[in-house]
């Protein structure tokens, strides 16, 4: 699901970190989707998806300190069409 890929705490291989400044530990532990470090870490998520009808869906999910997911709000809307003359 997408919820599990922007959870996922998988670090980066070194061949793949970016040479950015920090720390190669520093580095190592930011290269996650889901970052979960002593003190910095990822507080929310958000996913916006968009169909062929122009139906909207946005979630957004709010983590504890623990990173555990605490709760998470939908919202859907439709696009409506705009013509250019």
């Amino acid at each position: 699901t997408l919820e599990a890929i922007l959870q996922d705490k998988s670090l980066a291989s070194d061949e793949n970190l970016p040479k950015t400044g920090l720390t190669y530990e520093r580095e190592k532990a930011l290269s996650s989707i889901f970052i979960d470090t002593e003190g910095y870490g990822t507080c929310s998520s958000g996913v916006l998806l968009v169909d062929y009808e122009n139906k909207v869906s946005y979630k957004e999910i709010l983590y504890t300190r623990d990173g555990e997911p605490a709760k998470s709000k939908t919202f859907n809307f439709d696009i409506e069409k705009v013509v250019l003359h």
